[in-house]
């Protein structure tokens, strides 16, 4: 089930289950919100995990309560000007988690942090909350949030220029993705991959790779996460300027043809 079936199946158990135990209901609401999220419909994603969170809090319910406060705190990577709020909810979650010593809510919510950070121009502390999220997640064994963290740092490469390292990175999550069979942030990555090519003056390639990850992501029915959203669409901007209008449509529209396999087997080949 991908999560906008996930959204519409859920969306409809609220409706349906209005007077459910306060916890059953909850539930529900938070993870209605981070699915809305996951769709870019941050608005109704905030709605959902704020009444959530209520819930949580009323019931004493310490370890969603973390899990609400980290997910709410997400929607605020789409609230330009209002980054703060999001760290603040998302440091009193972390701070819960590790309380609690809850490893995965560790992982989650300290990445969420970098996102937030990063959005907001502070590097130095996104690197810091990646690197732990990695650590923690190696240490686990959880090779999907490994995975993501290291795409995330690539992020953190790319805006020290270092281009070459941003894409050993990206390509290294990458892997890690394929080997778990993880389909979901697949074409994102292919996506991010493209700022450090670009930066390397592989120009050609990145526009083919970011027609490939916009028409991917269309066909699963999924968007760009709000933390990758605004970089991508600097990075296309980039790639369309360096190009020209004319080649670079030429590349995007060969890289909207590409399967996914094709797509991923040009990410990881040397040529340019």
């Amino acid at each position: 089930m991908g999560s906008s079936e996930g959204l519409a199946w859920t969306q409809r158990a609220l409706e349906k289950a209005e007077n459910a135990p306060s916890n059953v209901r909850a539930r529900a609401l938070n993870a209605a919100g981070w699915l809305s999220y996951e769709q870019g419909e941050h608005a109704k994603g905030k709605i959902y995990n704020t009444e959530a969170l209520a819930r949580f809090r009323e019931l004493g319910d310490e370890a969603n309560t973390a899990w609400a406060l980290v997910f709410l705190s997400g929607q605020f990577l789409s609230l330009q000007g209002r980054i703060e709020e999001g760290k603040a909810l998302c440091e009193e979650g972390l701070a819960l988690f590790r309380r609690l010593g809850d490893k995965p809510g560790i992982i989650f919510a300290v990445n969420v942090l970098g996102e937030l950070a990063r959005l907001d121009g502070d590097y130095e502390l996104a690197c810091k909350a990646y690197e732990e999220s990695l650590a923690i997640a190696r240490k686990e064994g959880d090779k999907l949030r490994q995975a993501i963290s290291l795409t995330n740092l690539g992020y953190i490469a790319y805006h020290a220029g270092a281009f070459e390292q941003a894409e050993t990175i990206i390509l290294e999550g990458l892997a890690l993705q394929l080997e778990i069979e993880n389909t979901r942030y697949i074409p994102q990555d292919l996506a991010i991959l493209a700022g450090p090519l670009a930066g390397q003056g592989k120009v050609n390639k990145a526009a083919r790779l970011l027609g490939a990850s916009v028409a991917l992501l269309e066909k699963m029915g999924l968007v760009f996460q709000a933390a990758d959203q605004i970089e991508i669409e600097c990075f296309i901007a980039s790639v369309q300027e360096q190009l020209g209008e004319a080649a670079f449509k030429s590349a995007w529209e060969k890289g909207q043809a590409m399967s996914l396999e094709q797509a991923i087997a040009m990410a990881m080949e040397e040529s340019t």
